[in-house]
């Protein structure tokens, strides 16, 4: 790989998204993940991730083929594996390092076998804040990110290390935590974390398709033995609006967008 080859790669990583994008192609192996997923996973408009990850398949970062009516892109090792060998190659004339330390760059970004069946997918904490303001700037330093999704209401930061979706909100009358959760990223995951729920022997709620914070998803609750609400969803896409709280929780109780209470298995939710 020559210098111009190495700056235009490294140049369609220095953008955020796009970076995003990578690693979550990354994390999906050599199986790749569709466009549309992609799109929906970081809440990124689909026309603007496909410039995106055009620019990830220009720069020799990635591949696509297409299966049916998808897209799906997934690493190009070959070529991210060169710029790699390229950032380190001269570590391995250093003459001084372990023979072991100086085939640093032999074998690196090997295909790794996918594992996602055994990752825990990702954690969703939601508190209820008085003060949005306040709240974002401590959360932003804490965990040293600005929000991923930022409203009048409502912030939301998509980490990766803690991988967690971590929203606050002002809509929910109780501050302090509203519920947790769990969210996955495709259909199947969704089937398998459903099936984990009928086995719990708890109250359970299938909400299904529904719109809350600012985005479209499927969703289902289920209560812990403390009637602590926990909910299961994947997201589909973005929304302008937050979403419908025509159901009204109980008194006293707390949720943003009204989540199911656990001793009315009849309520209807909407939260994440």
């Amino acid at each position: 790989m020559d210098i111009s080859t190495a700056t235009r790669a490294l140049g369609a990583l220095s953008q955020e998204s796009r970076l995003k994008a990578f690693r979550l192609l990354v994390r999906s192996g050599t199986d790749g993940i569709a466009a549309g997923k992609i799109a929906a996973t970081l809440e990124i408009p689909h026309n603007t991730m496909s410039t995106h990850l055009a620019t990830l398949v220009n720069a020799g970062l990635a591949i696509s083929r297409r299966e049916s009516r998808s897209i799906i892109y997934s690493v190009d090792f070959d070529g991210t594996r060169e710029l790699l060998s390229f950032l380190v190659e001269d570590c391995c004339q250093v003459r001084s390092l372990p023979a072991a330390t100086r085939q640093c760059s032999a074998g690196l970004l090997q295909p790794r076998p996918t594992y996602r069946s055994h990752l825990m997918k990702r954690m969703h904490v939601n508190i209820s804040v008085s003060d949005l303001d306040a709240s974002i700037g401590f959360y932003s330093a804490l965990f040293d990110a600005a929000p991923t999704v930022q409203k009048s209401d409502y912030a939301k930061w998509m980490l990766e290390d803690p991988r967690v979706n971590f929203a606050i909100t002002t809509r929910g009358t109780r501050k302090g935590i509203d519920h947790l959760g769990i969210q996955v990223e495709d259909d199947a995951e969704l089937d398998e974390v459903y099936t984990r729920l009928k086995s719990a022997d708890a109250p359970t709620i299938e909400e299904g398709e529904t719109t809350c914070c600012y985005a479209n998803s499927e969703k289902s609750w289920i209560f812990d033995p403390d009637s602590i609400a926990w909910e299961t969803f994947l997201t589909r896409g973005e929304s302008a609006v937050y979403g419908s709280d025509s159901i009204r929780p109980q008194e006293g109780a707390s949720a943003c967008c009204s989540r199911p209470q656990a001793e009315d298995a009849t309520s209807k939710s909407g939260c994440c």
